[in-house]
């Protein structure tokens, strides 16, 4: 039996790695606190809290998955990188990895994020505590001889962001016929499709990959770009205004070496086409 413990099933990432893994070859238990009905046929719903350490034993014991892909966070708001519950997220991760590991567990991927390279040089709460629920659960993993791999997340984007996200807001705005404010845009990023992402760390699962890999396309496109080719797809270049500060407290490269996935087989889907079909995704959410 494969069962499959999947966290954060109706978060960002999660929706679209929960479609990817529609028809696939686990059985899929998706654990939230309610389900979503657009997704419910997805996979079997168990209700839990993640924070509560009797729930998540009995959640384990009872289902007891061979596999957990745990991509559960506090990652939705706007100051989510010094949230207060980010130490929380961080102690129950470690804890459910111990739990799994505990009842026979035998893989766990763990969705953790580009800010870990940052972790040192520019620290917050979130990279800190990403980097350290990944050791905890790495450290789970050895005591019970079992594997484990992170996806080190890049910069996501596609269907159901979170609005107040970089790629969604440019968007919005420009369909709304409003002006975008942007920073000047000189940061250079790693966009990768979230469905590509979903895929990558499920090709992470059913491979022998150990430890941290990169999930990004490896090629850097500067934010200004990205922005000037939104407005493209959406034919308002003239609402683009490159007139806000630039961030102070954020890189100024940061692409991924996908190394591991490349390996593994893994290429991105949606590298040309991406941003039209987000942008396609808007039109349509706006139409109906």
């Amino acid at each position: 039996m494969n069962a499959l413990l999947l966290t954060g099933p109706t978060g960002f990432v999660g929706r679209n790695a929960l479609a990817e893994l529609a028809g696939g070859t686990f059985d899929v238990v998706a654990v939230c606190r309610r389900p979503d009905p657009d997704i419910a046929s997805f996979a079997r719903w168990e209700a839990a809290d993640l924070m509560n350490s009797a729930q998540v034993r009995e959640l384990v014991a009872r289902v007891k998955p061979r596999y957990l892909m745990h991509l559960a966070w506090c990652a939705g708001g706007r100051e989510y990188r010094v949230d207060p519950a980010n130490e929380q997220w961080r102690e129950a991760s470690i804890a459910l990895a111990h739990e799994f590991f505990a009842h026979g567990g035998v893989r766990a991927v763990f969705a953790g994020t580009s800010a870990e390279h940052e972790a040192q040089a520019r620290p917050t709460l979130y990279a800190q505590s990403k980097a350290a629920a990944a050791s905890g659960m790495a450290a789970a993993a050895r005591a019970h001889r079992a594997e484990f791999a992170w996806g080190r997340i890049f910069l996501p984007y596609g269907p159901f962001d979170a609005p107040h996200r970089f790629v969604p807001s440019v968007i919005d705005a420009l369909l709304a016929g409003h002006i975008a404010h942007c920073s000047p845009g000189r940061q250079i990023r790693d966009f990768v499709h979230v469905a590509d992402a979903g895929r990558a760390l499920i090709d992470l699962l059913g491979s022998q990959v150990q430890g941290p890999a990169d999930i990004g396309t490896g090629i850097g496109t500067s934010v200004r770009d990205a922005a000037e080719q939104i407005a493209a797809h959406i034919g308002t270049p003239d609402l683009l205004r490159f007139d806000r500060p630039a961030p102070e407290d954020e890189s100024e490269k940061l692409v991924a070496a996908p190394h591991e996935l490349l390996e593994l087989g893994w290429r991105p889907r949606f590298l040309q086409d991406g941003l039209a079909q987000t942008v396609a995704w808007h039109r349509a959410r706006i139409a109906a």
